[in-house]
């Protein structure tokens, strides 16, 4: 998802109510605390490194660190966090400017989060199943 549609996705779910501020650098501030609760909250697969120069927001699952994602500059830039986490920004976002649907808002993010965060944890533990097996194999060769 892009800054730009990001944007956009943020004034819909804001129809018929507050409309989102004029002054970009607002916006980019009101992101950068939408990706603040998404990267404490989320096991963000792009986020996710082992790299512990990086700007670290806290600790991941296993081995990862979890980093900052970075704020865009342009509205054709894509946003610094895996695709359907771009939703729960915008939901996020919404919370912060709706003047009645501040709740609904917030609760579909978190919502949005815990259905990311199940797929991602059926990956890993795909990916540690795998390499069990790998290592299982490669144990059985060697004693044969």
């Amino acid at each position: 998802m892009t800054y730009g549609e990001l944007k956009n996705l943020t004034a819909g779910l804001l129809i018929g109510d507050n409309n989102l501020p004029k002054d970009d650098s607002v916006f980019k501030a009101l992101l950068s605390y939408a990706f603040n609760m998404i990267s404490n909250k989320a096991e963000a697969l792009r986020l996710m490194t082992m790299n512990s120069t990086e700007d670290i927001v806290r600790l991941g699952p296993g081995e990862y660190l979890v980093r900052k994602p970075n704020i865009p500059a342009l509205d054709t830039d894509e946003l610094d966090i895996d695709h359907e986490l771009g939703f729960a920004a915008a939901r996020y976002i919404a919370s912060m400017i709706s003047k009645e649907k501040v709740a609904m808002h917030q609760q579909y993010g978190d919502d949005e989060i815990l259905k990311y965060n199940g797929k991602v944890y059926q990956i890993l533990e795909k990916v540690k199943i795998e390499e069990e097996n790998k290592e299982e194999c490669t144990d059985r060769k060697s004693v044969v």
